[in-house]
């Protein structure tokens, strides 16, 4: 039987190890608790290291770690994502851990302090769709990035988005269909788009939110952005199955990006942008 290489065990080992940790022990796992974790089935189970001193399979480790904080190797590892929180690098696979463990200790700080980049990706997105629908004339809703809290408050910045665009927030409660959509577009009362903006979560979710909401509005369009390559792919699988009647389009977050430009510079209600904007929504 052929045995895994080090890095085969410790590259499967780190991520399953984040999720029993916070499972069990209701706690972020940092890096001690990785290398810790590592020396002692270095320990007990040898084999699995194929031969390797601890020298070699700790330098592997660190090596794994820093590429993980670093966000170079995040998926290859499962998904795994890291966050500094004073000066200790934390680990996690899944967003859903972040609320969950937030909403236990009632504590926003968690949430706010955690994957700044994916967050901040999201945020720059729906700020660019506020910009290129308000430019046009359109009533927007933009929840905030997450699952408690003031929803009115997605910021941008030192602003709120609603503030950066002096518009009016449309007064949704979760009752209503919109509630958990990143971004929807009204032009003359009427719901005409609705956005997910998939950077930490599963593009199953976003297209289920959005078909619940195609049940009721049968004309909206919906659109999935993303700047994850291998969202597309998903995408793809999903509409062509399950979601195929839902009629979504995927949008490159750069298309979105020139739009955005081009809204800087046009005059408020421009119709030949106005064009354009619908154009490339096919709404």
């Amino acid at each position: 039987m052929k045995l895994p290489s080090a890095s085969q065990t410790i590259k499967e080992s780190i991520p399953l190890f984040v999720l029993w940790t916070i499972k069990n022990k209701g706690v972020f796992p940092t890096k001690g608790m990785i290398y810790k974790m590592i020396k002692t089935k270095f320990e007990n189970e040898p084999h699995l290291f194929n031969g390797n001193d601890w020298k070699s399979a700790f330098g592997t480790t660190r090596s794994k770690i820093s590429q993980v904080c670093k966000n170079e190797e995040g998926r290859s590892i499962k998904e795994l994502h890291s966050f500094e929180y004073e000066g200790v690098d934390y680990f996690y696979t899944d967003n859903n851990q972040i609320y969950e463990l937030a909403l236990k200790n009632n504590s926003e700080e968690l949430i706010e302090k955690t994957n700044k980049n994916e967050t901040r990706k999201h945020v720059n997105i729906q700020y660019q769709l506020c910009s290129i629908f308000t430019k046009i004339g359109c009533d927007i809703w933009v929840p905030k990035n997450d699952s408690s809290g003031d929803r009115n408050k997605t910021k941008y910045d030192d602003k709120t988005i609603i503030e950066s665009h002096e518009t009016n927030l449309l007064n949704l409660t979760s009752k209503d269909m919109f509630y958990w959509v990143d971004f929807v577009a009204y032009d003359n009362g009427n719901p005409i788009v609705q956005v997910e903006v998939e950077e930490s979560t599963e593009v199953l979710k976003g297209l289920e939110r959005m078909n619940n909401t195609k049940k009721v509005f049968s004309k909206i369009k919906s659109i999935v952005t993303s700047t994850k390559p291998n969202y597309l792919k998903k995408f793809e699988d999903y509409t062509s199955g399950t979601y195929e009647s839902l009629g979504a389009k995927f949008i490159d977050t750069e298309k979105i990006e020139k739009l955005f430009k081009k809204s800087q510079k046009a005059l408020p209600n421009d119709e030949t942008f106005k064009e354009l904007v619908f154009k490339e929504f096919g709404i």
